[in-house]
């Protein structure tokens, strides 16, 4: 499969008001975005080429602030200032310890951090 390429910017139609996009972020071959009533959407490689809900957040009652993006995982900081990562951890940088390095995951992992007031 061809990757699409755009010479001029295109709008996603699927973020209008009242729930358009707040903060984006990119890794190398996705993108993703937090809106402004707090939801989490990812799209490009491992995903859909259109934005798709994380439900995670949304289905725990959790309101995401900021998103952060690797190569190939995602950090996300909610209202209540926890950390949550999910995606590859070959290098060990979702912070879950060696046990769990050389693995992937689809599902957050809250981190045991406290009172974390930006990602940056």
């Amino acid at each position: 499969m061809t990757a699409a390429r755009f010479a001029e910017p295109k709008q996603l139609m699927q973020f209008r008001y009242p729930d358009t996009g707040a903060l984006v972020t990119t890794g190398k071959y996705y993108t993703a975005l937090v809106t402004m009533s707090n939801k989490v959407f990812i799209w490009g490689q491992g995903g859909d080429s259109l934005p798709e809900e994380k439900t995670y957040f949304t289905q725990n009652g959790l309101l995401a602030r900021q998103v952060g993006a690797g190569t190939s995982h995602v950090v996300v900081l909610t209202r209540d200032k926890k950390v949550y990562t999910w995606g590859s951890n070959w290098k060990g940088q979702l912070g879950m310890g060696e046990d769990f390095v050389s693995e992937d995951f689809n599902k957050p992992f809250t981190l045991q951090v406290q009172h974390v007031e930006e990602l940056d």
